[in-house]
């Protein structure tokens, strides 16, 4: 039978008649009682004693059967194969009994006259069920072979053979006769579309000198297959390299429209729509209030598919004294900062030392590729590359959702960079707690970092973690503001203690 996916038309195949008769039934060669068959009567005996059997072995197999077919329905088919009278109403021991006394009197040995005619008659009137069955088949076969014919005839590409049917597909392309034909397909595949890869695996290791290896990222990987062991990994490299590049064209899309909110308050709120300028003279913690969108690479380019159509944030609001409080989302994880001009402050409120000394930053981290903050005109819009960077720390399930981040790109890119070197009194220091959103894993351990907002306005800003878990060191971000006005509340800090963390986890287990 072909495995074609275009039958959803086609009724079911024709289904084997079952005849009944006086208790028994009889479906294709198979004459039983309830579908349970007959067991010989030295067979019996050997279940009902197996101690009385030779061998250890032996015994060990016929009270394993024992075991396994024992039950009252057993017992009763097996009285009825004999003709042994019974009631339905004796228990699972009366039948018992019933049929230790029929073996040991030899009343199993053979089979009664009474049940041979009941099967032979019944055998009769099944033949003509038998052959309109068989007739029915074989016209539903050919039906289905032809649906098939016609499924696999309109598929355009290698790789929608393969979806549509396995066999057809390597007899097209790989085999003749069942045999490997290197002539057919001298040059490896790309299976776009493809779906069960581990089928078309496991097919290829069958055929001598057919190889595999699939490419691009692991949620959408693509199957190459071909002869050249070379050659397949190659074309299984380049399928990656345009996946990458699609990925990054993706996120360079999205990023464009989020920016977008960012150049209109720009335009609304400084003025830069008529040309005018309102930037303040000095700068204000209070203007760090609102709302803003995150651009952060490393996570970007780690974690793919869990940034793919969503936005990062941050949402500054007013928080006790001389801090700010702030609810962020940068996708794998989100929770609350403490943001305070002074690292005395921030010791005090959470305790302990940063986690990564200054000198430890990047030296490059201000060296400036855009043209700066300072009159909201030099907005870096364009989502750049990102390098290749070492995870720490990293949790189980974001440890999975690494494995199906996007195949990176083999020339290393070069580390953007986040614009000149900023007034260090518009340094705000910062701690963050948080939770990883795969499976909610608290982050008690506050991490540590500053963020440099561009210019007085605020509109913008360069940040720096030291450490962030789960991701990396010195992990940058860039913020741009979209209102002045937080959009979400942050949650409480305690949110995030040692005591929220064990009933978290506790709460994944139990």
């Amino acid at each position: 039978m072909s495995n074609s996916n275009d039958t959803s038309q086609l009724p079911g195949c024709p289904q084997m008649p079952t005849l009944k008769s006086k208790g028994f039934q009889l479906h294709g060669q198979d004459f039983t009682v309830g579908g349970i068959a007959r067991v010989g009567g030295a067979r019996l005996q050997e279940l009902l004693n197996p101690s009385a059997l030779r061998l250890k072995r032996e015994q060990k197999h016929a009270t394993e059967e024992a075991h396994r077919l024992f039950n009252k329905a057993f017992f009763a088919a097996q009285l009825k194969h004999y003709d042994i009278p019974f009631h339905s109403s004796h228990k699972r021991d009366e039948l018992l009994s019933l049929l230790k006394n029929a073996v040991s009197q030899g009343k199993c040995n053979r089979v009664p006259q009474s049940v041979l005619d009941i099967a032979a008659a019944m055998k009769t009137d099944y033949a003509p069920l038998y052959q309109k069955w068989q007739a029915e088949c074989a016209a539903w076969d050919a039906e289905k072979k032809q649906r098939d014919d016609e499924a696999f005839a309109k598929c355009k590409t290698p790789g929608e053979r393969a979806n549509c049917d396995l066999d057809r597909f390597m007899d097209m392309y790989f085999l003749t006769n069942g045999k490997p034909d290197k002539s057919k397909t001298p040059k490896p595949l790309a299976l776009s579309g493809f779906q069960d890869r581990s089928s078309l695996h496991s097919r290829a290791e069958r055929v001598p000198g057919l190889e595999t290896c699939s490419g691009g990222p692991p949620s959408s990987r693509e199957l190459c297959i071909g002869w050249d062991s070379s050659e397949v990994f190659a074309l299984a490299s380049r399928v990656s390299e345009r996946a990458y590049e699609a990925e990054k064209a993706q996120q360079t899309a999205e990023w464009e429209q989020q920016m977008a909110c960012h150049r209109r308050y720009i335009a609304r709120s400084l003025g830069t729509g008529s040309g005018g300028s309102r930037q303040p003279d000095k700068f204000d913690l209070a203007r760090c209030l609102g709302s803003y969108i995150i651009q952060c690479d490393e996570i970007a380019d780690q974690w793919p598919d869990v940034v793919r159509g969503h936005t990062l944030t941050m949402d500054i609001s007013k928080g006790k004294g001389n801090t700010l409080l702030a609810a962020y989302d940068f996708g794998i994880i989100e929770g609350t900062m403490i943001l305070s001009l002074s690292e005395d402050t921030l010791k005090a409120i959470v305790g302990g030392d940063t986690s990564e000394s200054e000198a430890s930053r990047s030296d490059d981290f201000y060296s400036s590729e855009d043209d700066g903050d300072g009159d909201e005109e030099g907005i870096h819009t364009q989502q750049p590359d990102g390098g290749i960077k070492r995870k720490a720390g990293q949790s189980s399930s974001l440890a999975r959702a690494t494995a199906s981040a996007v195949v990176r790109h083999p020339v290393t890119a070069k580390r953007r960079k986040t614009g000149a070197m900023p007034s260090l009194t518009r340094r705000v220091y910062l701690r963050l707690r948080g939770r990883e959103t795969g499976e909610g894993e608290i982050i008690p351990d506050p991490d540590s970092g500053h963020i440099d907002f561009l210019s007085n306005s605020c509109a913008t800003f360069a940040g720096l973690v030291y450490h962030l878990t789960f991701v990396a060191k010195n992990v940058e971000f860039r913020g741009y503001k979209v209102s002045d006005t937080p959009r979400v509340k942050p949650e409480a800090w305690e949110d995030f203690s040692y005591e929220a963390y064990e009933h978290a986890r506790v709460g994944r287990w139990y």
